[in-house]
């Protein structure tokens, strides 16, 4: 299925522990059909769908290696880094926390007067 080229890449990628996780599974899947394993076989190895495996196969027939990357714009939970997250996650928590914070000390005071 993955031509020679393609096959030593995805290896390649692989083989790379840094790459995006996602994007190495999608080559791991592939490198196990071209080996001969069945999208079910490959599915069960992986915890994933065949529906996916077949999702993938078909990714790369049409677009090639370049099609089972993520896109730029995919992120949160999938891949993008907490650190890349954690100002936005402070400023909602802020947002959010500091005003109950207030109120609740606001009602704490009140009582205990």
């Amino acid at each position: 299925m993955l031509s020679e080229e393609d096959y030593r890449a995805a290896v390649r990628c692989f083989k790379k522990k840094q790459e995006n996780p996602h994007e190495r599974q999608h080559h791991h899947a592939l490198l196990l059909v071209t080996k001969g394993y069945s999208y079910r076989e490959t599915a069960d190895i992986l915890f994933i769908d065949e529906a996916t495996v077949s999702h993938w196969v078909t990714l790369y027939q049409t677009k090639g290696l370049d099609g089972l990357k993520n896109p730029p714009h995919w992120g949160g939970e999938h891949g993008q880094k907490v650190e890349k997250r954690a100002p936005t996650l402070k400023a909602a928590l802020e947002q959010v926390l500091v005003p109950c914070l207030i109120n609740t000390l606001a009602g704490q005071a009140a009582s205990n007067s």
